[in-house]
């Protein structure tokens, strides 16, 4: 997993926009996949876990609701939900979790301008 058009800060009360894409362990994408998305406000101990499909390209495109957001939020992109418990003698696979931290952006003026690419 990992975080893809990601913004460094949000505004509180506009949505926020990112990607996740999801690939195999040979680099190949993987389509039609479940995968979730744990947000984490405040360093709170209890989290919100979305789930999405991935498209045809491996990705997925999410909106988050901002507006019980103040201070920095942690985003965790995740294959499963759980990672499997180890048995001896069995072969496990494990997936790499995909982290990222969105801090609050500070606007004396209380407005900001956010430019999107083509």
């Amino acid at each position: 997993m990992t975080f893809a058009n990601m913004d460094k800060a949000y505004h509180a009360g506009v949505a926020y926009t990112g990607q996740m894409k999801a690939q195999g362990s040979d680099g190949g994408v993987l389509m039609n996949q479940k995968v979730y998305l744990a947000v984490q406000i405040d360093g709170q101990v209890s989290q919100t876990e979305k789930c999405f499909l991935t498209d045809s390209q491996g990705m997925v495109t999410f909106n988050l609701d901002t507006s019980d957001w103040t201070n920095s939020v942690n985003l965790q992109g995740k294959l499963v939900l759980k990672d499997p418990v180890y048995q001896e003698g069995k072969v496990t696979a494990y997936y790499q979790h995909a982290y990222y931290t969105v801090q609050p952006l500070y606007s004396s003026a209380k407005s900001f301008l956010h430019i999107q690419g083509p």
